[in-house]
């Protein structure tokens, strides 16, 4: 299924579709003609009536899970709203208003083609796993129907991402960078999953958003001054539940050799020569 949206011409997706129930078309009121942007006295202006209803517009296709790897991997995208029509490509994005494309949450989109279609480097395999832990985010606060789904519905992205380094993708995290990887951190009050789905060291073992520190998904040049690493991977593997490489696993364990070293608890953290213990 992945393979169809990145080889796609067109993607026609309805905003307001709440649910795989929804249709393509909403059926409810048009209201007034779109006025488009004005530009007066070298100010923008968006001359039509604001009401509580559109002023903030509300695209609930985006808050769907399954919906960012289809996006992402999507080339071109026409989106239809409930009151105009909305275009995103790999380098923008626009609508009919001018005002809604303002409100639709931003992906690297245009960064994941490029680097897909770049060859093959280490510079690269940094590049994209920069934007592994970007994406990892984006995705983590969106919603799943089934909360079993969180490693399937982002295959299609690793999968690509694996087909292009060839390394080996463990729930969610990368085998080559395995101990960045795991320096995520929930943000998120949700009620964490009974059901097992990953293990604890990945992020799809837990329910709603996550994070990572700036430096290991946006600022990579402050890394080599705030990182350094105490431990080695000696042995990783996940059980793979069905054929795909970066889908369901059933179970999976890391082995590491660590060195004893002191810490200060201070502030809720663990901090070594002032820095933050991940």
């Amino acid at each position: 299924m992945s393979d169809i949206y990145y080889n796609s011409y067109l993607t026609l997706a309805p905003l307001w579709a709440r649910s795989v129930e929804d249709g393509l078309l909403s059926d409810k009121p048009q209201g007034e003609p779109l006025g488009g942007l004005v530009t007066m006295h070298k100010m923008k202006h968006f001359p039509r009536k604001a009401t509580p209803e559109d002023a903030f517009p509300d695209f609930p296709l985006l808050t769907r899970g399954w919906v960012y790897q289809e996006r992402m991997l999507s080339p071109r995208t026409l989106y239809f709203g409930c009151q105009e029509l909305l275009w995103e490509c790999l380098y923008g994005r626009t609508c009919e208003c001018s005002y809604a494309s303002y409100w639709l949450q931003e992906v690297d989109k245009g960064e994941f083609h490029d680097h897909i279609k770049e060859t093959p480097s280490r510079n690269l395999d940094t590049k994209l796993d920069l934007l592994w832990r970007e994406m990892v985010i984006q995705y983590s606060h969106l919603r799943l129907t089934y909360s079993s789904d969180k490693l399937p519905a982002l295959s299609g992205l690793a999968e690509a991402i694996r087909r292009k380094t060839g390394q080996t993708y463990l729930a969610g995290l990368w085998r080559d960078t395995l101990l960045l990887d795991m320096c995520w951190f929930s943000t998120s009050k949700e009620q964490q999953e009974k059901q097992w789905r990953a293990p604890s060291w990945s992020w799809a073992s837990v329910n709603g958003s996550i994070e990572y520190e700036q430096y290991l998904y946006c600022w990579p040049y402050l890394l080599s001054n705030n990182f350094r690493t105490w431990a080695r991977v000696l042995e990783a593997n996940c059980s793979l539940k069905d054929a795909s490489p970066t889908g369901k696993v059933t179970d999976g364990f890391i082995r590491l050799e660590c060195s004893v070293i002191s810490a200060i608890y201070r502030d809720g953290e663990l901090h070594v020569d002032d820095k933050k213990l991940a």
